[in-house]
Protein backbone atom coordinates (compact mmCIF):
# COMPACT_ATOMS: atom_id res chain seq x y z
CA UNK A 1 0.00 0.00 0.00
CA UNK A 2 2.62 2.75 0.95
CA UNK A 3 4.54 1.76 -1.97
CA UNK A 4 1.24 2.20 -4.09
CA UNK A 5 1.01 5.83 -2.47
CA UNK A 6 4.32 6.48 -3.31
CA UNK A 7 3.16 5.82 -7.00
CA UNK A 8 -0.15 8.66 -6.97
CA UNK A 9 1.85 11.15 -5.06
CA UNK A 10 4.78 10.76 -7.81
CA UNK A 11 2.10 10.96 -10.66
CA UNK A 12 0.59 13.99 -8.75
CA UNK A 13 3.76 15.90 -8.34
CA UNK A 14 4.56 15.28 -11.71
CA UNK A 15 1.28 16.28 -13.38
CA UNK A 16 -0.25 18.99 -11.22
CA UNK A 17 1.99 21.83 -12.68
CA UNK A 18 0.61 21.35 -16.03
CA UNK A 19 -2.93 19.76 -14.83
CA UNK A 20 -3.75 23.64 -13.21
CA UNK A 21 -3.28 26.05 -16.70
CA UNK A 22 -2.67 24.17 -19.75
CA UNK A 23 -4.92 22.00 -22.32
CA UNK A 24 -2.73 20.70 -25.06
CA UNK A 25 -2.74 18.38 -27.45
CA UNK A 26 -1.03 14.75 -28.06
CA UNK A 27 -1.55 13.08 -30.86
CA UNK A 28 0.43 9.48 -32.17
CA UNK A 29 -0.36 9.60 -36.14
CA UNK A 30 -1.46 12.14 -38.20
CA UNK A 31 -1.97 15.34 -39.09
CA UNK A 32 -3.14 18.01 -36.23
CA UNK A 33 -4.70 21.47 -37.77
CA UNK A 34 -5.07 24.30 -35.16
CA UNK A 35 -7.86 27.14 -36.68
CA UNK A 36 -7.18 30.46 -36.66
CA UNK A 37 -10.16 31.06 -34.37
CA UNK A 38 -8.45 28.56 -31.52
CA UNK A 39 -5.86 28.49 -28.80
CA UNK A 40 -4.18 25.67 -27.08
CA UNK A 41 -3.45 26.50 -24.00
CA UNK A 42 -0.79 23.87 -23.86
CA UNK A 43 1.32 21.71 -25.57
CA UNK A 44 1.35 20.23 -28.92
CA UNK A 45 2.83 17.00 -28.98
CA UNK A 46 2.29 14.64 -32.36
CA UNK A 47 4.05 11.16 -33.31
CA UNK A 48 4.05 11.23 -36.76
CA UNK A 49 2.65 13.76 -39.36
CA UNK A 50 2.20 17.40 -40.11
CA UNK A 51 1.36 20.41 -37.69
CA UNK A 52 -0.32 23.60 -38.88
CA UNK A 53 -1.32 26.57 -36.84
CA UNK A 54 -3.65 29.56 -37.94
CA UNK A 55 -4.32 30.15 -34.42
CA UNK A 56 -2.46 30.58 -30.91
CA UNK A 57 -0.66 27.74 -29.13
CA UNK A 58 0.90 28.97 -25.67
CA UNK A 59 2.72 25.77 -25.09
CA UNK A 60 5.70 24.14 -27.17
CA UNK A 61 5.06 22.15 -30.33
CA UNK A 62 6.72 19.12 -30.81
CA UNK A 63 6.81 16.24 -33.68
CA UNK A 64 8.97 13.43 -33.60
CA UNK A 65 8.54 12.83 -37.45
CA UNK A 66 6.77 15.68 -39.93
CA UNK A 67 6.92 19.26 -40.61
CA UNK A 68 5.62 21.79 -38.44
CA UNK A 69 3.69 25.39 -40.47
CA UNK A 70 3.24 28.37 -39.23
CA UNK A 71 0.81 30.36 -41.35
CA UNK A 72 0.30 34.29 -41.09
CA UNK A 73 -0.75 36.10 -37.86
CA UNK A 74 -0.06 32.31 -35.77
CA UNK A 75 1.45 33.10 -32.31
CA UNK A 76 3.85 30.68 -30.68
CA UNK A 77 5.18 31.05 -27.11
CA UNK A 78 6.89 28.06 -26.80
CA UNK A 79 9.36 26.11 -28.84
CA UNK A 80 8.67 24.70 -31.73
CA UNK A 81 10.20 21.29 -32.35
CA UNK A 82 10.49 19.04 -35.04
CA UNK A 83 13.13 15.77 -34.94
CA UNK A 84 13.05 14.70 -38.45
CA UNK A 85 11.02 17.49 -40.74
CA UNK A 86 11.06 20.78 -41.20
CA UNK A 87 9.44 24.07 -39.67
CA UNK A 88 7.90 26.13 -42.58
CA UNK A 89 6.64 30.04 -41.57
CA UNK A 90 5.33 32.57 -43.04
CA UNK A 91 6.01 36.22 -42.68
CA UNK A 92 3.93 37.19 -40.12
CA UNK A 93 4.35 34.07 -37.80
CA UNK A 94 5.19 34.79 -34.57
CA UNK A 95 7.05 32.21 -32.26
CA UNK A 96 8.40 33.25 -28.76
CA UNK A 97 10.42 30.36 -27.98
CA UNK A 98 13.34 28.51 -29.85
CA UNK A 99 12.99 26.85 -33.84
CA UNK A 100 14.74 23.63 -33.48
CA UNK A 101 15.28 21.42 -36.32
CA UNK A 102 17.15 18.15 -35.67
CA UNK A 103 19.26 17.03 -36.86
CA UNK A 104 19.75 20.55 -38.05
CA UNK A 105 20.14 21.92 -41.48
CA UNK A 106 22.81 24.40 -42.10
CA UNK A 107 20.47 25.59 -44.84
CA UNK A 108 17.37 26.20 -43.10
CA UNK A 109 17.00 29.89 -41.59
CA UNK A 110 16.22 28.49 -38.12
CA UNK A 111 19.78 27.54 -37.42
CA UNK A 112 21.22 31.07 -36.10
CA UNK A 113 18.22 30.95 -33.71
CA UNK A 114 18.85 28.11 -31.85
CA UNK A 115 19.93 28.50 -27.92
CA UNK A 116 22.07 25.29 -28.45
CA UNK A 117 24.96 26.22 -31.23
CA UNK A 118 24.37 23.93 -34.41
CA UNK A 119 28.03 22.54 -33.76
CA UNK A 120 26.55 20.12 -30.61
CA UNK A 121 23.90 18.80 -32.56
CA UNK A 122 25.66 18.29 -35.49
CA UNK A 123 26.65 14.52 -36.02
CA UNK A 124 23.73 12.66 -33.95
CA UNK A 125 24.48 15.49 -31.73
CA UNK A 126 27.77 13.66 -30.31
CA UNK A 127 29.22 17.12 -29.16
CA UNK A 128 26.67 17.46 -27.09
CA UNK A 129 26.09 14.02 -25.93
CA UNK A 130 30.19 14.50 -24.41
CA UNK A 131 29.20 17.40 -23.07
CA UNK A 132 26.43 15.85 -21.05
CA UNK A 133 28.44 12.91 -20.13
CA UNK A 134 31.50 14.95 -18.60
CA UNK A 135 28.65 16.75 -16.78
CA UNK A 136 27.67 13.45 -15.27
CA UNK A 137 31.35 12.38 -14.32
CA UNK A 138 31.93 15.73 -12.73
CA UNK A 139 28.40 15.90 -10.71
CA UNK A 140 28.69 11.83 -9.92
CA UNK A 141 32.40 11.87 -8.51
CA UNK A 142 31.21 15.16 -6.31
CA UNK A 143 28.84 13.62 -4.83
CA UNK A 144 30.53 10.50 -4.22
CA UNK A 145 33.43 12.18 -2.42
CA UNK A 146 31.50 15.21 -0.84
CA UNK A 147 28.23 13.19 0.29
CA UNK A 148 29.45 9.63 0.96
CA UNK A 149 26.93 8.78 3.57
CA UNK A 150 23.74 10.47 1.30
CA UNK A 151 25.51 7.78 -1.63
CA UNK A 152 25.74 4.81 0.13
CA UNK A 153 21.83 5.50 1.78
CA UNK A 154 20.59 6.00 -1.75
CA UNK A 155 22.77 3.17 -3.28
CA UNK A 156 21.86 0.42 -0.40
CA UNK A 157 17.95 1.43 -1.50
CA UNK A 158 18.27 1.14 -4.73
CA UNK A 159 20.07 -2.34 -4.36
CA UNK A 160 16.92 -3.09 -1.93
CA UNK A 161 14.25 -1.70 -4.48
CA UNK A 162 15.18 -2.06 -7.78
CA UNK A 163 12.25 -4.01 -8.39
CA UNK A 164 10.04 -1.76 -8.23
CA UNK A 165 12.07 1.03 -8.77
CA UNK A 166 12.62 0.46 -12.60
CA UNK A 167 9.13 -0.29 -13.32
CA UNK A 168 8.19 3.31 -11.72
CA UNK A 169 11.42 4.80 -13.33
CA UNK A 170 9.79 3.78 -16.83
CA UNK A 171 6.59 5.49 -15.76
CA UNK A 172 8.30 8.67 -14.95
CA UNK A 173 9.43 8.36 -18.41
CA UNK A 174 6.29 7.97 -19.98
CA UNK A 175 4.66 10.46 -17.80
CA UNK A 176 7.49 13.14 -18.62
CA UNK A 177 6.82 12.77 -22.13
CA UNK A 178 3.30 14.47 -21.82
CA UNK A 179 2.72 16.20 -18.63
CA UNK A 180 6.24 17.59 -17.60
CA UNK A 181 5.55 21.19 -17.69
CA UNK A 182 7.34 23.50 -19.84
CA UNK A 183 8.05 27.34 -19.14
CA UNK A 184 5.67 28.67 -21.78
CA UNK A 185 2.61 26.98 -19.50
CA UNK A 186 4.03 26.74 -16.17
CA UNK A 187 1.14 29.03 -14.20
CA UNK A 188 3.74 30.20 -10.84
CA UNK A 189 6.09 31.91 -12.45
CA UNK A 190 9.32 31.86 -14.16
CA UNK A 191 11.34 31.55 -11.15
CA UNK A 192 9.54 29.41 -9.50
CA UNK A 193 9.62 27.05 -12.88
CA UNK A 194 14.02 27.39 -12.90
CA UNK A 195 13.85 26.14 -9.26
CA UNK A 196 11.61 23.36 -10.41
CA UNK A 197 13.42 22.86 -12.90
CA UNK A 198 16.86 22.80 -11.27
CA UNK A 199 15.52 19.93 -8.63
CA UNK A 200 14.71 18.27 -11.10
CA UNK A 201 18.07 17.88 -12.65
CA UNK A 202 19.53 17.67 -9.11
CA UNK A 203 17.61 14.67 -8.37
CA UNK A 204 18.59 12.99 -11.66
CA UNK A 205 22.11 13.49 -11.16
CA UNK A 206 22.15 11.88 -7.52
CA UNK A 207 20.26 9.16 -8.99
CA UNK A 208 23.05 8.66 -12.28
CA UNK A 209 26.15 8.61 -9.79
CA UNK A 210 24.26 5.52 -8.18
CA UNK A 211 23.75 3.85 -11.22
CA UNK A 212 26.98 4.01 -12.59
CA UNK A 213 28.39 3.51 -9.70
CA UNK A 214 26.66 0.20 -9.67
CA UNK A 215 26.85 -0.97 -13.28
CA UNK A 216 30.77 0.09 -12.85
CA UNK A 217 30.68 -2.19 -9.95
CA UNK A 218 28.82 -4.97 -11.64
CA UNK A 219 31.37 -4.99 -14.81
CA UNK A 220 34.61 -5.04 -12.19
CA UNK A 221 33.50 -7.56 -10.51
CA UNK A 222 33.82 -10.18 -13.89
CA UNK A 223 37.07 -9.09 -13.42
CA UNK A 224 38.25 -9.17 -10.20
CA UNK A 225 36.05 -10.78 -7.18
CA UNK A 226 37.30 -10.04 -4.09
CA UNK A 227 36.04 -6.14 -4.21
CA UNK A 228 37.11 -3.74 -1.44
CA UNK A 229 34.18 -1.20 -0.04
CA UNK A 230 36.47 2.01 0.24
CA UNK A 231 36.08 5.27 -1.42
CA UNK A 232 38.88 4.24 -3.91
CA UNK A 233 36.81 0.97 -5.48
CA UNK A 234 33.21 3.70 -5.57
CA UNK A 235 35.70 5.76 -7.60
CA UNK A 236 36.90 3.52 -10.00
CA UNK A 237 33.33 1.31 -10.39
CA UNK A 238 31.55 5.33 -11.33
CA UNK A 239 33.83 5.74 -13.52
CA UNK A 240 33.88 2.59 -15.25
CA UNK A 241 30.02 2.86 -15.36
CA UNK A 242 30.29 6.46 -16.85
CA UNK A 243 32.71 5.13 -19.80
CA UNK A 244 29.48 1.95 -20.41
CA UNK A 245 26.88 4.91 -20.35
CA UNK A 246 29.11 6.65 -23.13
CA UNK A 247 29.32 3.94 -25.14
CA UNK A 248 25.62 3.24 -25.26
CA UNK A 249 24.67 7.12 -25.99
CA UNK A 250 26.94 7.70 -28.53
CA UNK A 251 25.13 4.56 -30.27
CA UNK A 252 23.58 6.54 -33.65
CA UNK A 253 20.05 6.68 -33.69
CA UNK A 254 18.83 5.64 -30.49
CA UNK A 255 21.64 6.93 -28.14
CA UNK A 256 19.40 10.29 -26.94
CA UNK A 257 16.68 7.45 -26.12
CA UNK A 258 18.80 5.75 -24.06
CA UNK A 259 20.08 8.56 -22.27
CA UNK A 260 16.35 9.93 -21.46
CA UNK A 261 15.30 6.60 -20.22
CA UNK A 262 18.59 6.34 -17.98
CA UNK A 263 18.08 9.75 -17.02
CA UNK A 264 14.44 9.08 -15.96
CA UNK A 265 15.18 5.90 -13.94
CA UNK A 266 18.23 8.08 -12.21
CA UNK A 267 15.79 10.56 -10.99
CA UNK A 268 13.01 8.22 -10.21
CA UNK A 269 15.90 6.58 -7.57
CA UNK A 270 16.08 9.66 -5.88
CA UNK A 271 12.77 10.61 -5.50
CA UNK A 272 11.58 7.54 -4.51
CA UNK A 273 14.20 7.60 -1.79
CA UNK A 274 13.23 10.80 -0.78
CA UNK A 275 9.70 9.98 -0.32
CA UNK A 276 10.08 6.95 1.46
CA UNK A 277 12.38 8.61 4.26
CA UNK A 278 9.17 11.37 4.06
CA UNK A 279 7.13 8.65 4.63
CA UNK A 280 8.83 6.69 7.52
CA UNK A 281 9.41 10.13 9.40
Amino acid sequence: MKKFLILILLFLIISIPNLVNAQGIVKGNGDIVIKSNEEVRGDVRLGNGNVTVYGKVFGNIIVLKGDINLKEKSYVRGDVITYNGRIIMDDEAIVVGRRIEFPPEESTENSNNLNIPPIFLSNEGLLLKIVIILLIAIFSLLFLILFEKSFINISNYFVKNILYIIPLSVIIFTLSLFIIPKEAIFPFGRSIYVIYIITLIILGFCGISVVVNKLGNYILKIFKKDLQDNIGERILSTIIGILVVFIFIILPKVGFLFLTIFASISFGITFLYLIEKIFKS
